[in-house]
């Protein structure tokens, strides 16, 4: 088996993988974010000090987002088994334009962000063409009001 690749002068039109069509929607930088600690060989526990890549994720949403630029169609791809707390509305913000946040995996093994500690705990959502794409958001606390307030139709 060879190397991966990054397709770094892209491709034509769109790609398919395993007869899984893999689109352009999103042709900004790919982050990758995982705090597991189910780790393969030459991989590194995720750390908002990594670079981001698949070997050396990030571990917060938060710095994730941050290190977005607004309007490049970024993607932040979250590894199976990723598990965050979101404790305030000021813990993750949704403020970057054009940014996907990807979860991998399926059932409870999808990515999951827990909202605890006050029935105010949201995500705002203060940027244009921001997507959650199969991600678990559970509430650890009676009567959370919404998981996401947004600022920006």
């Amino acid at each position: 088996m060879s190397g991966f690749s990054s397709y770094p002068n892209g491709f034509g039109s769109n790609l398919l993988i395993r007869e899984i069509p893999i689109h352009t929607a999103f042709p900004g930088k790919v982050f990758w974010l995982y705090n597991g600690t189910v780790l393969g060989d030459s991989r590194r526990s995720g750390s908002d000090g990594n670079k981001g890549t698949f070997n050396s994720p990030f571990a917060t949403l938060a710095y994730a987002i941050s290190q977005c630029t607004a309007g490049r169609g970024d993607i932040i791809m979250v590894k199976p088994g990723h598990a965050e707390t979101i404790s305030d509305a000021t813990t993750v913000a949704a403020n970057i334009a054009g940014v996907a946040v990807v979860g991998l995996g399926a059932g409870i093994s999808r990515p999951t962000f827990t909202f605890s500690t006050a029935n105010t705990v949201t995500i705002p959502v203060s940027a244009a063409n921001v997507a959650f794409v199969n991600c678990r958001f559970v509430a650890n606390f009676l009567s959370i009001a919404a998981p996401f307030t947004l600022s920006t139709a």
